[in-house]
């Protein structure tokens, strides 16, 4: 009796505590969107939360901390909601084109974009781009481990140089795509943006498929002709 009564103590602690952390960083997020990563205190971030400004500090060294930990954690979302839209692996495997051509489809089924755009309107504030290129940096490390899980499951018997381009590419790919949509359209998130942004999912995949030779070789023939 005893041991559940100390079990359940122990939960309710651990869940209050996971609710502070996510309190935390929601917190955070808004106020960097309106005052920069550097634009807001400890003070106000624990006002903004609703916790104590030493809760704060149990689960963060610092607010900025606490801001990119947040980004971190919408990326590594998003990365998981690909993987997750990703048809049931068979039995024997993938090969790495059937993997990447899946991945392109379960690009246009997640929300991509909402928590991009979250990133990026942090991130190109001009006074916080050296704090925001480290975290960029440790954004992309995280996610990769998880995305290399994935394709380890999915293409068990691909080669393991293989499988490393592929996540790289996977990633260059949802990077890319984003910096090309954003600069098209300003970030305006509008129905009309969200099929430039299918489109340019859809071409980025037909480009990495196909190939950078293809067009070359057949401007070549052309001319033989």
């Amino acid at each position: 009796m005893t041991d559940s009564i100390t079990g359940l103590r122990v939960g309710r602690q651990q869940a209050l505590k996971a609710r502070h952390r996510q309190a935390i960083m929601d917190a955070a997020l808004v106020l960097a969107r309106d005052s920069g990563v550097g634009g807001f205190t400890a003070n106000e971030l624990a006002e903004r939360a609703d916790v104590a400004k030493r809760t704060i500090f149990n689960h963060f060294s610092s607010v900025q901390e606490a801001v990119f930990e947040a980004l971190t954690v919408r990326v590594k979302n998003a990365v998981a909601s690909i993987s997750g839209a990703l048809p049931a692996r068979s039995e024997s495997g993938a090969d790495l084109s059937e993997l990447l051509e899946a991945f392109s489809h379960a690009f246009l089924e997640v929300e991509l974009l909402e928590p991009l755009l979250e990133v990026a309107a942090i991130v190109d504030q001009p006074a916080e781009q050296s704090e925001a290129a480290r975290w960029m940096g440790r954004i992309l490390f995280d996610v990769t481990s998880p995305l290399r899980m994935v394709v380890d499951d999915r293409a068990p018997s691909a080669d393991p140089l293989g499988k490393a381009l592929f996540v790289q590419t996977i990633l260059g790919v949802l990077a890319v795509s984003f910096q090309h949509w954003y600069l098209e359209t300003g970030g305006d998130d509008t129905p009309e943006t969200r099929i430039t942004w299918a489109h340019v999912v859809s071409a980025s995949f037909a480009q990495i498929q196909s190939g950078f030779l293809a067009p070359n070789s057949i401007q070549t023939d052309s001319r033989q002709d």
